[in-house]
Parts: C-alpha cells; structure tokens; sequence
C-alpha cells in the first residue's frame, strides 16, 4: 500500500491557525476529495476536530494518545501512526492518505511513498500549525499545475514521489 500525505502550505510551510486550515480555495477541497475518497485517511485528533465529522466514503483513522478514551462512531481510532497504517493496509485500497496535522505529517513524512501538495504563495506569519521542512532532494517532482488564482491566493498543485518508490511502474 502506497503511503501518501496530502496538504496545502504557505511558502513558510504554514499549514493551520487556532485549529483552521488558513485558505479558502474550492479547487483544493475538490483535488482533496477526488484523490482521498474511497481511500483510507489517518489524521490527529485536532485535524478531526476540525473537521468535524467522519469524511464519508472513506475509512477515517484518528491518532490519539489513549484510544481507549475516545469512542466516535464512524471513524477507527489508534495511538501510533503505525498501527494506523496497519489498520489501513487492511482496506481494499491501493494507497491511504495521512491529512493532518503537523505533528501527524512530522511522522508520517519519513515514510511516505508521495505527497500531494497545493503550494499557496505568500507568508503566514500568524500560523501556529506547520508543516515539515522536506528534504527535496529526497523527492522526485512528478506533476506541477500552472499558478492559479482564486479568492485572492495564489496556489499550484505540486505530486511529488520519493526518489526510490517501490511504487512507481
């Protein structure tokens, strides 16, 4: 199963504020929702929250420190990001999806096979959710949208694919 993150940032990898995503762009929410449904996606307690419910026509895994506390119907619920890919990998999927947030995509990044990333141009200087430096020497670009623009950011789709995937055909 390939292990994929998917987030938007800031050029100062900003990911979140006050437990909010920082931008409003449709065309983000729609590239989310077509590549993580029917997929599996691990996320922290916090990103959940935010959400506010189960993401329907997915398998929701939620990082919290003792499961046992946490009872939320709809959604799995684990203490580690590797029991969470365990509990993934069980799905009829190719690949799952971690989806936040930053302490959630500091782990998951080592181990990640891809990344998703919408690049948001400009400096969020009251942020207080980022998202890990990566060493892009370790990736591979594999697609780049063109700038695009709405409600007044400037964004672009970035894949990447770590360099040595045992996924890529």
């Amino acid at each position: 199963m390939e292990k994929c993150i998917i987030a938007a940032v800031s050029s100062n990898w900003a990911l979140g504020r006050n437990g909010k995503t920082i931008w409003n762009i449709p065309a983000d929410r729609k590239m989310f929702a077509t590549l993580t449904k029917g997929h599996p996606v691990i996320m922290g307690y916090n990103t959940f929250l935010s959400i506010g419910k189960p993401l329907p026509e997915r398998t929701n895994i939620i990082l919290y420190e003792d499961p046992f506390k946490l009872n939320i119907e709809g959604v799995c619920v684990t203490d580690s990001l590797e029991k969470a890919y365990r509990i993934a990998a069980m799905e009829d999927s190719d690949r799952c999806f971690v989806i936040g947030g930053g302490k959630t995509f500091a782990q998951a990044v080592g181990q990640a096979d891809r990344i998703y990333m919408t690049h948001v141009d400009g400096v969020v200087t009251d942020a207080d959710s980022f998202f890990p430096r990566i060493r892009f020497w370790k990736w591979k670009k594999v697609s780049e949208s063109p700038l695009n623009k709405e409600n007044e950011h400037l964004y672009r789709f970035v894949e990447y694919e770590r360099r040595g995937n045992p996924f890529t055909k």
